[in-house]
């Protein structure tokens, strides 16, 4: 799922990177809930790195 761009990412950030490209491109239904586990499990990350990126949302 992660690409080495060389360009030194966090694991948050590029979680963050993905999630944002997501929801601009619709890929999540309007008023769909997103469970930290369910995208931990998708992206094969843990749930912390999911989290953070939440919040910065």
């Amino acid at each position: 799922m992660f690409m080495n761009t060389g360009i030194n990412l966090t694991i948050r950030d590029q979680v963050y990177k993905i999630l944002r490209s997501a929801i601009v491109t619709g890929e999540f239904q309007w008023g769909e809930q997103l469970k930290e586990s369910q995208l931990a499990e998708r992206l094969n990350v843990s749930r912390s790195p999911i989290r953070e990126a939440l919040r910065q949302l």
